[in-house]
């Protein structure tokens, strides 16, 4: 139903820390790379700035295109590329892998940083349209635009999203290392910007470091098994909506929300709880895009599961209409919907809650993998073409398309 762009927190860095990596080593000479990044790792510090609000990142990288990035600020994130798949920590601490797609724009991003992209075998499939480069992995679906400058350096590459095209402009070019190194980044879609400053870029050919995605040791939530696993859902206008409790209190009603990526919470119920506001974020939903703020809100309780004090996105719910006389104030995502499993009766109108891999499954079933936020599966749409669909229980539609499929 609702994307949230959390600003605060985190940018995928499968779109930052490899462009960089494109300012830093693309379309440099093959020996000119490995005479500097062959082996051992680049360490970048410096400030990002989204939304007005300025935050610290520290960037790992390694030649061969593996990476890591950590956040500073009031939340603390972090998210990377192992070479095979991309991950993220974000700003509830559960570490979960990320889309396919992820891992393809980042493998797109350091054939280009590594000059590989332009060899003869290389796994991918090159263009040309007018002057600029379009870039593919072969039978893949991401595609970039890359545009030289006229001394051969990148000067933009141009890749399309669900919030609409998005650039990624390189400047304030400087050496660095025998390299020539692009040490701003400004990154634009008609909805949002963000802009990069490297401010210290080291090169150790000596250092290792694991790249792989941390184990989830997060301590902000509880899983009460003695608890009442079944707990009510009323279904209105196709979507599902379920009664937790605010600080142990029942405030309204939340929509149950397998498409949004985020927890959402009515400003008016976080202003009476004295919620923390954190920073200000960019939504994208079915009404289109607009500003939010962020917030540490109250506990938030259903059925055996408590997050401890998580973090809101604030809206206004005050104009749905009311269900069994109490309003909706608000939005179960991802960070709940990650902590437990659950199981929807339609018939009986109720939602069962389990612990992890618990939920039983029918005879001759079996689970799909959920890579990213909103699960998805594969499915076949007209005649034998495949698709991935996400499945979206905050959707009233039967089936939706995004504008390049259709």
């Amino acid at each position: 139903m609702q994307k949230i762009r959390q600003r605060l927190n985190y940018y995928t860095s499968s779109r930052l820390i490899v462009c960089l990596m494109a300012g830093i080593l693309g379309l440099h000479s093959p020996d000119a790379i490995a005479q500097t990044s062959a082996t051992g790792i680049w360490t970048i510090q410096g400030t990002r700035i989204e939304q007005g609000t300025q935050k610290s990142f520290q960037w790992k990288l390694s030649a061969d295109g593996k990476y890591r990035c950590n956040d500073t600020g009031t939340v603390e994130t972090s998210d990377g590329f192992d070479g095979e798949h991309a991950w993220c920590v974000g700003d509830q601490q559960f570490p979960h892998p990320l889309p396919p797609v992820e891992g393809e724009l980042a493998r797109l991003l350091v054939g280009i940083a590594t000059s590989r992209w332009s060899k003869q075998g290389a796994p991918f499939v090159v263009s040309t349209q007018g002057t600029n480069q379009l870039l593919k992995c072969r039978e893949g679906i991401v595609e970039l635009t890359i545009t030289l400058n006229e001394v051969k350096q990148i000067e933009r590459i141009t890749h399309w999203q669900p919030d609409g095209e998005e650039t990624w402009r390189f400047s304030d070019w400087k050496n660095e290392s025998g390299l020539e190194v692009a040490t701003r980044i400004d990154i634009s879609t008609v909805a949002w910007t963000v802009s990069i400053a490297m401010e210290d870029i080291r090169y150790d050919a000596n250092e290792s470091f694991d790249f792989a995605m941390p184990k989830d040791t997060a301590s902000n939530y509880v899983f009460d098994k003695e608890a009442q696993a079944v707990v009510p859902m009323r279904v209105v206008h196709r979507k599902l909506y379920v009664l937790p409790k605010i600080n142990g209190v029942e405030e309204g009603w939340f929509i149950f929300d397998t498409g949004t990526n985020a927890l959402c919470i009515d400003q008016a119920i976080a202003d009476k709880c004295n919620s923390e506001i954190l920073g200000e974020t960019i939504a994208v939903g079915g009404t289109g895009t607009y500003s939010a703020r962020t917030c540490k809100g109250p506990d938030l309780q259903l059925g055996p599961l408590t997050l401890k004090a998580p973090i809101y996105v604030t809206s206004r719910y005050d104009k749905l209409e009311k269900i069994d006389g109490q309003p909706v104030i608000g939005i179960v995502g991802f960070p709940f919907l990650c902590r437990a499993s659950f199981a929807i009766d339609f018939r009986r109108q109720q939602i069962t809650i389990l612990s992890p891999g618990e939920t039983p499954l029918p005879v001759g079933t079996e689970w799909l993998p959920i890579t990213g936020e909103i699960p998805c599966v594969m499915a076949r749409f007209e005649g034998e073409r495949i698709g991935r669909f996400h499945m979206d229980t905050g959707s009233a539609a039967f089936v939706d398309f995004t504008s390049p499929t259709v």
